[in-house]
């Protein structure tokens, strides 16, 4: 599975490997985090043999959020920031939404060896409605 992310100039471009985390579903939980006040959410992304942190937290502005992504070559290595980005929280969950979204129309479990996360996807459209960020 490819995971691009863009910001501007930056642009970060990864193969995420299906093992050893879920990192769909962990992307999902931290899609659904954004909408939820006091949090701070991390989806852990191998690419072997380097591994990334996509980290989303809530900024002191209210409604914004910062995304991360770091880098770390070995476990005990030290991380390296490779993006970041602030964003308004709803505009961040309405672009993971329908990121899921068009992933799901695609998704090959035989091929990804995990289910596609359908309950956390529930959670994300039940509060993605609530928030009033789904554009149709």
């Amino acid at each position: 599975m490819r995971f691009t992310l863009r910001s501007g100039e930056q642009h970060v471009e990864l193969p995420i490997s299906y093992t050893p985390y879920y990192s769909l579903l962990e992307l999902t939980e931290v899609a659904c985090s954004a909408l939820e006040p006091g949090w701070r959410s991390v989806a852990r992304l191998n690419t072997e043999p380097e591994e990334f942190e996509f980290v989303v937290e809530q900024r002191a502005t209210a409604g914004t959020v910062r995304v991360s992504l770091w880098s770390r070559r070995a476990r005990n290595a030290p991380r390296e920031l490779v993006l970041q980005h602030d964003d308004d929280a709803r505009l961040f969950a309405r672009t993971m939404w329908r990121a899921l979204r068009r992933l799901e129309t695609v998704f090959d479990e035989q091929q990804w060896h995990w289910p596609f996360p359908r309950d956390a996807m529930s959670c994300l459209d039940t509060l993605s409605a609530s928030r009033g960020i789904r554009s149709r």
